[in-house]
């Protein structure tokens, strides 16, 4: 392993250590220790080398930052637990879609005969109450079509564009029936059903707002199907796990750097250079090694700290090596915009 290249271990580690995981994680819930425990040892595989005082396992980058998607800035290594949750959810897809299939039908039958899953105590097996804690989080990346209104919360679920309870607050406080379905709400004629008497006017005012909102709504047979917020009606372990990471942004220069025709051992180089994980002098100075005061830059032996943009970019040695390849770099910035300038010609 300490002969091995980062790209080579990250190969290892990605075919042996998490691929043994995925199989049970399709099924089960894994406790966050057995996951503490899997990404300790890919750590270790990823970052121990060998050393003359014994093995040492210095990480360069964060976890967090390596199993983040290439596109979003990271190594893609796989993140066990937002993967796990991608896998079960799928599960809970196929059950609140209530596919032709005889666990799911068991589940309804035996629990759910005339209640709506999320607005029930937990029951069932030690594997359904750990689905069932997955319940919020599936209804946050969903919505709702509705057909018979029977497995819809009226308030609570995203069925007609909106979150009732979060467009009309003040009628909500209001409500005696915070978790009646779709189909009970629309059938009620009494106001008094529905609500405590009297309204405040801000409350009477969303609640003709509301029944003019819901008034073009007509139940239907059929089972209310439930699709994903990012408009696919099939759950994909892969869309989730892309969704999961949507608000992480990264410069485009990863993209370039992963469909580029090179090496996969270059890559890895290029992505460390790209998040300034290299071990230059100032690295090192910043992780607080005893390298003494001189951080100059030795190829160029000038007065000058070792920074990745001086090393790579800046340093006269440097740039007589771009020039063989007739490739000349700005001399300001940092290197994610001297990249971007330079690809720009």
């Amino acid at each position: 392993m300490s002969l091995m290249s980062y790209a080579g271990k990250l190969a290892l580690m990605n075919s042996l250590v998490t691929s043994l995981a995925i199989y049970p994680m399709g099924v089960l819930r894994l406790p966050p220790k057995i996951i503490e425990q899997l990404d300790k040892i890919r750590r270790h595989g990823l970052w121990k080398k060998k050393t003359e005082t014994g093995d040492k396992s210095n990480s360069l980058a964060a976890w967090d930052m390596v199993c983040r998607p290439k596109k979003n800035g990271g190594l893609g290594v796989l993140n066990l637990k937002v993967q796990n949750d991608a896998m079960l959810l799928k599960m809970l897809h196929k059950f609140y879609n209530q596919n032709d299939t005889p666990w799911v039908k068991l589940i309804w039958d035996t629990y759910y005969s005339d209640a709506i899953p999320h607005a029930t105590a937990p029951c069932g097996s030690f594997w359904w109450r750990e689905l069932v804690k997955l319940m919020p989080t599936y209804r946050g990346v969903t919505k709702v079509l509705i057909n018979d209104g029977r497995s819809t919360l009226f308030w609570k679920d995203d069925w007609n564009q909106r979150v009732l309870e979060e467009t009309f607050p003040r009628a909500f406080s209001y409500t005696t029936t915070e978790d009646a379905s779709v189909q009970k709400m629309l059938s009620i004629s009494n106001i008094r059903e529905a609500f405590h008497l009297p309204l405040s006017v801000q409350a009477h005012e969303e609640l003709r707002a509301l029944q003019q909102d819901v008034s073009s709504v007509t139940l239907s047979e059929g089972k209310d199907v439930w699709i994903c917020t990012w408009g696919a009606q099939l759950f994909k372990t892969t869309d989730y796990y892309q969704f999961f990471f949507r608000e992480v942004n990264a410069h485009a220069a990863f993209g370039w750097l992963w469909k580029a025709k090179s090496t996969p051992k270059i890559k890895v180089f290029g992505w460390f250079l790209l998040v300034d994980r290299l071990n230059t002098r100032n690295m090192l100075k910043r992780r607080h090694y005893n390298i003494g005061s001189n951080l100059d830059c030795l190829l160029c032996g000038e007065h000058i700290e070792e920074t990745v943009e001086h090393l790579f970019f800046n340093c006269p040695f440097s740039r007589c090596c771009w020039d063989k390849v007739g490739v000349l770099w700005r001399s300001s910035g940092n290197r994610l915009s001297m990249i971007h300038a330079g690809k720009d010609g």
